[in-house]
């Protein structure tokens, strides 16, 4: 009897012995699962921060040959790249972006004979939303708004274009120079009814820049006109928020966008 209950004990502190071994082993497990995760993390942290380090480089030498490295034109060159940047609103970085796409439906919509979704192109497009813009750390889906409109203007022309393709194009992206640069017969002119409505009634479309508070901006293509004696009643296939919209629609979506601001229209692109 005392070798089978002392036997009964062996075993019970056996059976206790694993269970604390198995929990040890599965605590161990759990610890450098963890620390897995966080190498992992580390890994992709450290390999955005190259990439991002790379096109800072790639953005400087793209520069520098634009300008023999002379350190005067280097920094004018800089500096227009960055006021480029300050035209157009950085649509990544507004916190209530999802609330405020969702809200389009509810904005009243143009006639459909206006309609039109064979011009078309959005910035979002899985495409080419994440390329970056002519070798600077600018990606197509929060900066592309320019690129896209051109991509749609050159449809409109019976060009088949996309936002892909203007963003290789040497006449409309220079390495370096970030966001779009308007070429000969791509010009800017100030935003009246008379111009534009001109303009339309040649078959035309136009590029506008809404403006956002004193920096922020986003371009938008006019291309009908719904005879509504208001500016904002103008038909605009928008590259963030969607085809058929009315300018004012535009403007008020992206007034809304992170800080409420004002919004009205800066200029017009024209081209020939």
């Amino acid at each position: 009897g005392d070798y089978i209950e002392q036997s009964g004990i062996k075993v019970s502190e056996i059976l206790i012995d694993i269970k604390e071994s198995q929990q040890k082993l599965l605590s161990e497990q759990k610890e450098l699962q963890e620390s897995h995760s966080q190498s992992e993390k580390l890994k992709v942290e450290l390999q955005n921060d190259t990439y991002e380090l790379q096109l800072n480089e790639n953005q400087k030498q793209g520069l520098l040959a634009q300008t023999q490295g002379e350190e005067k034109k280097y920094q004018e060159l800089l500096a227009k790249v960055e006021q480029q940047k300050m035209e157009l609103f950085n649509f990544g970085t507004a916190s209530n972006l999802n609330d405020i796409v969702q809200s389009i439906d509810s904005y009243k919509k143009p006639n459909k004979k206006y309609w039109d979704y064979n011009h078309f192109y959005s910035q979002k497009d899985s495409r080419w939303a994440d390329i970056k813009i002519g070798g600077t750390k600018y990606s197509m889906r929060d900066y592309g708004c320019a690129i896209t409109s051109v991509a749609m203007v050159y449809k409109f022309k019976g060009k088949n274009y996309t936002p892909k393709t203007i963003l290789t194009s040497p006449e409309f992206i220079k390495k370096g120079q970030a966001i779009i640069y308007w070429p000969t017969g791509w010009y800017k002119t100030a935003f009246t009814k008379e111009t534009v409505n001109a303009q339309l009634e040649k078959g035309k479309v136009v590029i506008a820049h809404i403006k956002k508070g004193n920096t922020d901006g986003h371009f938008v293509v006019i291309h009908h006109n719904d005879n509504n004696s208001s500016t904002n009643g103008y038909v605009v296939n928008d590259p963030y928020f969607g085809a058929n919209l009315y300018l004012g629609t535009s403007m008020d979506l992206l007034g809304k966008l992170g800080t409420n601001m004002k919004t009205s229209i800066n200029y017009i692109i024209i081209s020939n």
